[in-house]
């Protein structure tokens, strides 16, 4: 299994070829934010591949997460007025309500509306890790747009490449 395929490009030929080598009865699976670009040096590939694109998860997921996540962290049953409040204000995505979690367990926060800037301040640091620095305003101007391409980068950006950004 390999995560954050995005963050590997070095080892990409490395991996394709030992996904090429791999007996017919083991499962690679692959986790990354774009399809590994395999087409040019095995063209069959796809053929053999499943993609499966994740969704946002059903708010009884989200409680279950919530629930094994608290249960992991501290031991014991969460309070279930809060497992639904995460829930709700996760809306979907397990990230938000991990980091949540993390701080009710480890910080003592309850009222996470109160402290929401930093919970998504938080998520927003856990999507750009491993982001080089050069690289952050083309990120902050494109989460800003519903979507975006290189001319309005652009438009958007003060400096930089935004062709190279892009």
């Amino acid at each position: 299994m390999v995560d954050t395929y995005e963050q590997m490009t070095s080892l990409d030929d490395w991996l394709r070829d030992l996904a090429r080598q791999l007996p017919e009865n083991t499962l690679l699976v692959i986790s990354g934010r774009a399809v590994p670009e395999w087409d040019r040096a095995w063209p069959s590939w796809m053929g053999q591949a499943e993609i499966v694109e994740l969704k946002e998860m059903t708010t009884e997921d989200l409680r279950t997460l919530v629930h094994r996540y608290y249960t992991y962290i501290r031991r014991g049953e969460p309070d279930p007025k809060q497992v639904e409040a995460i829930a709700e204000f996760a809306r979907g995505l397990p990230i938000a309500a991990t980091t949540v979690v993390q701080l009710w367990v480890k910080h003592g926060v309850e009222d996470f509306h109160a402290v929401k800037p930093q919970v998504v301040a938080d998520l927003a640091d856990r999507l750009l890790e491993g982001v080089p620095p050069g690289m952050r305003p083309a990120f902050e101007v494109a989460a800003v747009l519903r979507y975006f391409n290189a001319d309005s980068l652009r438009a958007l950006l003060d400096d930089g490449d935004a062709d190279a950004l892009y």
